[in-house]
């Protein structure tokens, strides 16, 4: 017995030693023009033995001391090695530059499913950037999209080559996604183009077309894809911009139906983003005001948003979070003209409507070394509208469930499968029998993608 704990105990003290004497190296893999990490690139030292790259482009790895080759990759990325000689204990910062293999356009994700140079789609695509949106001065995302070639926007309605989108309040053949999960109320399907917190955007996507069956029907005229931004630095940074505009006279004086104080608009964004150890936070929000040369046609609205997302070290490559979005929006609307001549810009019929929105998200994502990525996503948004007169409030419920799976085979074969699950329930004075309205669909879809060389095919 003696000599058993005495073996026992040999080994804990080999082992503890050996671990004493490895190697530890660290860094950060960054896009070369960007300087953005590169989220999930890949670091080996040996055949089937690495890590993977967190949200923030870090990795770590323990090694016995001696000689390796490290190797980085990502996918659209060109393979970076580095020869090192490590010693027992040293710990080394080995930081890398990865640089795209092909001239860079944007990249985009809504199609493929991960990250993909724009020239090499097989779809119709355009991209708006942070810069091109921020030049705009736009209030919500129609304003956005309007200015895209191809794309218009009628009441809120988005419709895409002439698609047959416009129908007002009876849903939308446009798909409208914030982080790959569409915003839409639950009873009409109508989207919510002024939910979409404009301050927090890295990029626009708009696929022309019915490029993709993986988000069903309501995708038959195209998708517009709203990415969001995390934060990128290790200092925290805010962000505050405004915009302000004024409505010249009309030609013909009679059209005046304003006082001294003329029509105006007006926002403010605000944004704040920040790391906290291995917590990254993003919050902000939005003011916008406009008093409309139209007479009863003005709006107002605040919007505030908070996304979070944590860095799991003690499971490499995993990280989850909750986001979530609150608008009070207050909002006239002008239908008719009372004639075509002095009163043209005063209403004969107008409405007004008063909405809280409210959107709560959780997420997990999980990559690992050998090309296994799982994606969860949920979100749960409610649509109030107050109701004034003889309307009773009209109130719609909506959950989103989104489990995805995708497998990576060096840059040859990529294989995504998922199951989207949407549930909602709403109550109104639409529904004239119960006064309430229960709706559920799933589906299960599955999607392969070939490249090689010059040639890609996906199915």
């Amino acid at each position: 017995m003696k000599k058993f704990y005495l073996s026992v105990l040999t080994t804990l003290l080999f082992a503890v030693c050996s671990f004493a004497q490895n190697a530890e190296v660290s860094g950060t893999v960054r896009d070369n023009e960007t300087k953005e990490p590169v989220f999930g690139a890949t670091i080996r030292y040996e055949k089937g033995k690495g890590t993977v790259a967190d949200a923030v482009g870090k990795y770590a790895v323990s090694i016995p001391a001696g000689e390796y080759e490290f190797v980085f990759s990502s996918i659209g990325y060109k393979t970076e090695k580095k020869k090192v000689t490590l010693s027992a204990g040293e710990k080394m910062k080995l930081d890398i530059i990865l640089k795209p293999d092909a001239f860079k356009l944007a990249e985009v994700t809504t199609v493929s499913q991960y990250k993909k140079n724009a020239a090499k789609e097989t779809v119709s695509i355009s991209v708006m950037t942070k810069d091109q949106i921020k030049n705009t001065n736009s209030n919500d995302i129609g304003e956005v999209v309007n200015k895209t070639p191809g794309v218009l926007v009628q009441d809120g309605q988005i419709s895409i080559r002439g698609g047959s989108s416009y129908s007002y309040g009876v849903g939308s053949r446009t798909t409208l996604l914030v982080d790959n999960l569409e915003l839409a109320s639950a009873d009409l399907g109508q989207t919510q183009n002024t939910f979409v917190p404009l301050e927090n955007v890295k990029q626009v996507e708009i696929i022309k077309g019915a490029s993709s069956v993986m988000y069903g029907s309501s995708a038959l005229n195209g998708i517009v894809n709203v990415i969001t931004d995390w934060p990128t630095e290790a200092e925290p940074k805010t962000e505050i911009e405004t915009n302000l505009g004024v409505s010249d006279q009309p030609k013909d004086k009679r059209m005046k139906w304003w006082d001294a104080t003329p029509p105006f608009f007006g926002s403010l964004n605000v944004s704040h983003q920040r790391r906290i150890k291995d917590l990254q936070l993003m919050a902000g929000g939005n003011i916008s005001y406009n008093r409309s040369y139209l007479q009863g046609d003005d709006f107002w609205r605040l919007r505030m948003f908070v996304k979070t997302r944590y860095i799991d070290r003690k499971h490499p490559g995993l990280s989850y979070g909750v986001n979530g979005s609150f608008q009070i929006e207050r909002a006239d609307q002008f239908f008719l003209s009372r004639d075509l001549d002095s009163l043209f810009l005063v209403p004969a019929a107008s409405s007004s409507s008063e909405y809280n929105k409210t959107t709560i998200d959780p997420h997990l994502y999980y990559s690992s070394l050998k090309g296994h990525n799982y994606r969860f996503q949920a979100r749960y948004i409610n649509i109030f509208r107050d109701g004034n007169g003889t309307d009773i409030n009209a109130v719609s419920h909506g959950l989103i469930l989104n489990n995805q799976y995708q497998y990576r085979l060096r840059n040859m074969l990529v294989l995504t499968a998922g199951m989207p699950f949407n549930m909602g329930y709403s109550q109104s004075n639409l529904y004239v029998n119960s006064g309430s309205h229960f709706n559920f669909n799933w589906a299960v879809y599955g999607q392969a993608e070939f490249n090689y060389k010059v040639l890609s095919l996906q199915g």
